[in-house]
């Protein structure tokens, strides 16, 4: 289980106010309970990381911004299993915040699959 002390860092590193934390917070819990469930576990430094970069996914579909492209050459390195369970993760996130376009997905892939290389190496959690 993500510690609460990580939530926390990732509200002050990225300045969050009480309102979009109370907002968040209940759909990263989701997640967690999803990562969890599927055996999935962070470094922390990695925890820390995929948790910022959610919770500012969560910011960007709020408000319609868009990242950049992922180009193809990223897109066809990413491990088929990670992309399977990132969609699963997407649905919890999309329920909440509407639907987020494939550099969205792309993105948090990359982030299970690093969990995933890690883990399968013994440097996970």
């Amino acid at each position: 289980m993500i510690r609460l002390n990580i939530f926390e860092k990732v509200k002050q590193e990225l300045h969050l106010t009480k309102e979009q934390y109370d907002r968040y917070i209940p759909v990263l819990k989701k997640i967690d309970l999803y990562l969890e469930k599927n055996h999935i576990f962070f470094a922390e430094d990695n925890l820390l990381a995929f948790i910022a970069h959610t919770t500012t996914l969560f910011t960007r579909l709020e408000t319609g911004e868009k990242v950049a492209g992922i180009d193809e050459e990223v897109l066809s390195q990413l491990d088929p299993g990670a992309i399977a369970i990132t969609r699963e993760l997407m649905d919890i996130i999309e329920k909440s915040y509407g639907e987020a376009d494939m550099a969205e997905m792309a993105l948090v892939a990359i982030h299970i699959q690093t969990a995933l290389e890690m883990m399968q190496e013994g440097r996970g959690i």
